[in-house]
């Protein structure tokens, strides 16, 4: 049954990489937060992307987090503590937003 943040008549492959990449943040956030999703992962990970610096996370997860977003044409957020799956043009402005109002 697909997840309700997912659209209808996505390719599986689209999908299963939207898996692979929750898992992946989640995995990433546990292991240099000790926490299943950080206050603002999703925008620290972005951020790493963008700037090819990949501190405090590592090279190898960068590059697997980047390559999954692209597959899934898509970045995950949290929403009402819930992961939510964001074509990459709406990410983009979130994030574009986010770093104007957190400074």
């Amino acid at each position: 049954m697909p997840r309700d943040d997912q659209e209808a008549g996505l390719h599986p492959d689209e999908n299963a990489a939207r898996g692979k990449l929750e898992a992946l943040m989640s995995a990433v956030s546990q292991a240099v937060y000790s926490s299943s999703w950080f206050t603002n992962l999703e925008y620290l990970l972005w951020e790493a992307l963008e700037k090819g610096d990949p501190h405090p996370f590592t090279a190898q997860q960068i590059l697997e987090l980047r390559a999954l977003s692209a597959a899934s044409r898509s970045w995950l957020r949290r929403d009402g503590g819930k992961g939510k799956s964001v074509p990459l043009d709406e990410w983009r402005r979130l994030y574009e937003e986010h770093k104007r109002t957190s400074r």
